[in-house]
């Protein structure tokens, strides 16, 4: 079972301002796009989500587990999730026809990872575009609810990027499970590895 205080090296009695401070850290040490460990950063965010959550931390701290089931297996099912989808669309891509399965599947990751990329981009900017006029709206009296507006906005999307950068992570993980596994041709009696697999196609060496 997973320690998510440990995930974030954070005590046990860290209030939100520390749990924050605590993932802010680890992922910059863990974040696939500064070459950190996927998997290492998909516990580190699943920990903040947790222990972030009032009612969740305290089920978490009372019974280890994580909504009834153990914190290790919520990562591990998404992956497998993941690579669920994507070959019941490449058996419905192959339709019958002898084709290579895991690279259909590796495309299919592929496509996903462009875009959760494009969505990464336009949270981005979404974030620099309003903290260029972060402090700028002055009120003469009472609270400078367009201040606070603006603060909204760039939370909202600092949120939706956290939850990519989990996509990323659990993306990764899919992508290196399938790294595993090679693909035998029924016509050819051989097995027969993705061009993918091998480093061709158009997404090779590239990270999510």
């Amino acid at each position: 079972m997973t320690d998510l205080y440990a995930e974030l090296d954070c005590p046990r009695e860290a209030d939100e301002a520390m749990v924050k401070r605590a993932y802010k850290r680890r992922a910059r040490d863990t974040h696939p796009d500064h070459g950190g460990d996927p998997k290492a950063f998909a516990r580190a965010t699943q920990a903040r989500d947790v222990l972030l959550d009032p009612e969740r931390r305290r089920r978490y701290d009372e019974t280890g587990q994580v909504d009834g089931a153990p914190v290790i297996d919520e990562t591990n099912q998404k992956i497998l999730d993941l690579i669920a989808g994507a070959l019941e669309a490449a058996v419905q891509e192959a339709a019958g026809r002898d084709l290579d399965l895991l690279a259909l599947m590796r495309v299919r990751l592929a496509d996903a990872r462009v875009r959760v990329r494009m969505q990464v981009e336009q949270c981005r900017q979404i974030v620099a575009r309003y903290e260029r006029f972060r402090g700028r709206f002055k009120v003469k009296d009472g609270p400078n609810r367009i201040d606070l507006m603006i603060a909204g906005r760039v939370a909202d999307a600092e949120r939706r990027l956290a939850g990519l950068a989990a996509e990323v992570a659990i993306g990764e993980a899919a992508l290196a499970m399938l790294d595993g596994y090679e693909y035998e041709c029924s016509n050819s009696g051989y097995p027969m590895k993705s061009f993918m697999a091998l480093g061709a196609g158009p997404f090779a060496g590239r990270g999510w």
